[in-house]
């Protein structure tokens, strides 16, 4: 059965079905496009933000050591080493949890190797810290000064580098994961508006070939019903179609 057969409301049917599956598929389409946008958006604000800011930390507890370390050793005051010596032990306490996050949230393998690293110096220097809390509550001031600039300044300075180079990472982390979801933003409206445009050519070749197959027989029956009042009953009608406008020639 050609489509010129079916009758009107059947081709009527089939257009407006064919126009409702294109719009399913652009909507499957751009659903799906927007699912991946999403996912690298979450990927942004609930894994790489909290990374980089969990790094960030870290660099701050690293500095309140520093600074707690080097009063100890610029003040005479009992008490005040002691407060010291608190707030070292709470920043200590702190970047085992930031360690111990870190540990649970990387998987890339470069992060992965620079978290060993991290804990590694940080192991090193919490034994140097601890050693010169010990001479200072010696009284041997300058034995802790000697630690504290041969021993735990080189492993400040690779721990704040490690550090840095961990948040460094996290950032090109985040950014690769923002293009990302630009470029699948960009590659949803290129599509959307590609299939769109298809959509609507495709619509209105449709409808002009609904409209053709419908008009064109009923202007046959029109003239012929037009040479037939004008008194001229010889005219030969020619029926090529099954459909309403076949059977109104046909009759």
């Amino acid at each position: 059965m050609t489509l010129s057969n079916l009758r009107i409301g059947k081709r009527l049917a089939l257009g407006y079905g064919l126009i409702c599956a294109l719009l399913v598929v652009m909507i499957v389409l751009s659903n799906a496009m927007l699912a991946r946008i999403n996912a690298g958006t979450d990927e942004i604000v609930h894994q790489r933000m909290p990374r980089i800011a969990l790094t960030n930390q870290m660099q701050a507890e690293i500095n309140d050591i520093a600074i707690a370390l080097r009063n100890m050793l610029l003040t005479d005051d009992a008490a005040d080493r002691e407060r010291q010596v608190r707030d070292i032990m709470a920043s200590r306490a702190a970047m085992d949890d930031m360690l111990a996050k870190l540990k649970d949230a990387l998987h890339n393998p470069k992060a992965l190797a620079l978290l060993d690293q991290m804990r590694q110096e940080t192991a090193q220097y919490k034994a140097g810290q601890d050693a010169i809390i010990g001479h200072v509550a010696a009284g041997d001031a300058e034995a802790a000064r000697t630690l504290l600039g041969k021993d735990l300044r080189p492993l400040l300075v690779r721990l704040k580098a490690a550090t840095a180079e961990q948040t460094a990472l996290q950032n090109e982390i985040a950014d690769a994961a923002a293009r990302d979801a630009e470029a699948t933003y960009r590659n949803t409206s290129a599509l959307m508006w590609g299939f769109g445009g298809a959509a609507l050519a495709l619509a209105a070749l449709v409808a002009w070939w609904i409209t053709r197959s419908i008009t064109r027989p009923l202007g046959r029956a029109l003239d012929v019903a037009n040479t037939v009042a004008a008194g001229d009953l010889t005219s030969r009608i020619e029926v090529t179609t099954r459909d309403e406008t076949g059977q109104l020639l046909q009759a």
